[in-house]
C-alpha cells in the first residue's frame, strides 16, 4: 500500500498542469497487486485512479447515484485532517476527476454545486485558480477581505452554514498558515480548514441528497477541492 501511495503521489503532484498528469495516468500502468486492506482512504483513491482511466460514459456512471453516493458517504463521514494525517492524495484525486468532467459534462445544464452567483465571487475564484495554475499563495488581506463580503447580512440574522464562497475564503486563509513553520499559525490553518470542512459538509443537511451529489460537487467552478489539496499537502506533506 506505501508503494500505491507514492504512485499515486507521483500522478497527482501539486495538481498542476493536471491535463498532461491525466493524459499520463491513462497511458500509464496500473498500480502493484495489492493486497487487502482496512485503508478506507487508501481504497478510495485507488477508486478514483481506477475512475480517471475509464471511458467517458463509465466514468459518469461510477459517479452516477449508486457508485457516487458511496463515494459521497465516504467524503462526508471522512475528516479532512485526518485524510491528511493518512498522506493520501484523496483530494487532489478529486481535484483531477473535477477536471476530467470539465470537458466531459460542459453540455450538462445545471447540476452544479453552488454556482457563483456574482462578480465577487467570479473574480475570487478566478484570482485563486490563477495563483495555483503559477504555483503561487493568494495573499491573506485579500481571503479574509472576501470572507467578509462573502456573507453580508443583517446584525441580527443568523451567518450562512452551507456556502462553497466561505469554504474557499477559509481554505485561502489557511494556505498562508499552512506554510508557516511555527505550529500555533499551522494549527489556526487546521482550524480554519474544519471551518471550511463544516461549511460543505452542511450543505447535505441544507440541500439534501437530491441536489447535493459527488456529481455535483465535482461539476462546480470553485477550485475548492484542489485548493484544499494544496492546503493539506503543506499540513501533511506526502512522506
Amino acid at each position: 500500500w506505501n508503494q500505491v501511495r507514492q504512485v499515486l503521489w507521483a500522478a497527482v503532484g501539486d495538481g498542476r498542469n493536471a491535463h498532461d498528469r491525466l493524459r499520463a495516468i491513462r497511458e500509464g500502468p496500473l498500480p502493484p497487486p495489492l493486497r487487502p486492506s482496512s485503508c478506507i482512504y487508501g481504497a478510495v483513491a485507488l477508486h478514483l485512479f481506477h475512475v480517471l482511466r475509464e471511458a467517458p460514459e463509465v466514468r459518469l456512471k461510477e459517479l452516477g447515484p449508486q457508485s457516487g453516493g458511496e463515494l459521497l458517504v465516504a467524503l462526508m463521514n471522512s475528516e479532512w485532517m485526518q485524510v491528511a494525517r493518512s498522506q493520501w492524495p484523496l483530494f487532489g484525486l478529486f481535484h483531477l476527476v473535477q477536471v476530467q468532467l470539465e470537458s466531459e459534462t460542459k453540455d450538462m445544464v445545471g447540476g452544479q454545486w453552488q454556482p457563483l452567483s456574482n462578480d465577487d465571487h467570479v473574480r475570487f475564484r478566478n484570482w485563486v485558480h490563477g495563483h495555483l495554475v503559477h504555483g503561487e499563495t493568494p495573499p491573506l488581506v485579500d481571503s479574509v477581505h472576501f470572507l467578509a463580503r462573502a456573507d453580508p447580512r443583517e446584525p441580527t440574522k443568523e451567518s450562512t452554514h452551507c456556502s462553497a464562497a466561505k469554504a474557499m475564503g477559509y481554505l485561502a486563509s489557511a494556505l498562508v498558515f499552512a506554510q508557516e513553520e511555527d505550529r500555533s499559525i499551522r494549527t489556526e490553518a487546521e482550524h480554519l480548514v474544519g471551518s471550511a470542512e463544516n461549511h460543505v459538509k452542511h450543505c447535505l443537511e441544507a440541500e439534501g441528497p437530491e441536489s447535493f451529489t459527488i456529481l455535483a460537487l465535482l461539476r462546480t467552478e470553485w477550485p475548492l477541492l484542489w485548493l484544499l489539496h494544496a492546503v493539506l499537502s503543506y499540513l501533511h506533506p506526502a512522506g
